[in-house]
């Protein structure tokens, strides 16, 4: 109980941090959170909030992916909990559970939590917009060169104009 009341202490504290606007403060105290308690879903949201707002995909790309595995870590523990104490409903409601397709053969459920679809599309998302900026950066446009006026003109096409006059 107070390990709990700590956490929400912090978060409070983060949250007010945030608020001041002290992002690299905030940052610190949601991550102490996350290492005191990995399944603290507010804390994965506003790091990753944090990190867009600081436009640092990279950092919220490996929080995205931290909080998805711990998620999913944190689901198969409880749950194999709950079948270590009820071993007979366990199996009947395994079986049941796959024959209606909620559930595939590792016990996983099909229609995962709102939350973890998120976090899912927002890497794919993420992953996306990355992978366009190294395409981007690797083709490089011409040089443009300050023409009279307020028009720009490409290196290339200056280029091509001085030699056809010559």
């Amino acid at each position: 109980m107070k390990n709990r009341y700590r956490i929400d202490h912090k978060l409070d504290d983060a949250r007010q941090k945030e608020k001041d606007g002290d992002l690299k403060a905030a940052e610190k105290l949601y991550l102490k959170v996350l290492k005191t308690s990995s399944s603290t879903s507010i804390a994965y949201d506003r790091l990753m909030i944090i990190y867009r707002r600081q436009k640092d995909s990279r950092k919220e790309v490996e929080i995205i992916k931290q909080a998805i595995s711990n998620f999913k870590m944190n689901y198969l523990e409880r749950q194999k909990g709950w079948i270590e104490r009820n071993e007979i409903a366990a199996g009947l409601s395994k079986d049941l559970a796959i024959s209606l397709g909620l559930m595939d053969k590792e016990g996983l459920p099909v229609f995962p939590d709102p939350l973890l679809v998120k976090w899912q599309n927002r890497l794919v998302l993420l992953e996306k917009r990355m992978e366009k900026g190294k395409r981007a950066k690797k083709v490089k446009p011409p040089k443009s060169v300050k023409t009279s006026g307020n028009e720009k003109k490409s290196a290339s096409a200056m280029k091509t104009k001085s030699t056809s006059r010559k």
